[in-house]
């Protein structure tokens, strides 16, 4: 990556992100690839490519993007005016983009 990253002033978790994630404790593999991809979230961007980062069409609010850790899971995210991250929901693709 050539551009230097800009890294958010913090991030914050929603309840929701929180339950989502509870379903994949069991799943090392799954859990590792999340959290290696809250770390590059949160360095800010520009975001690696193969995080697949683009906002979401359908999102009720502006703003609310997603990001694949893997082929199969999805974070949502947003960045609020105070330029904190936001992660509001993790899980496969159609149930997180469904109800970002």
């Amino acid at each position: 990556m050539d551009q230097e990253r800009k890294p958010y002033a913090g991030y914050e978790v929603t309840p929701r992100f929180k339950r989502a994630l509870k379903r994949y404790k069991n799943t090392k593999i799954e859990r590792d690839a999340i959290s290696d991809a809250i770390r590059e979230l949160a360095a800010g961007p520009p975001f690696p490519n193969g995080l697949r980062v683009h906002p979401i069409q359908k999102a009720k609010s502006q703003g609310v993007k997603e990001a694949s850790p893997t082929m199969a899971i999805r974070i949502t995210f947003e960045v609020n005016d105070d330029n904190v991250l936001i992660l509001r929901n993790v899980g496969p693709h159609d149930v997180s983009i469904e109800n970002p």
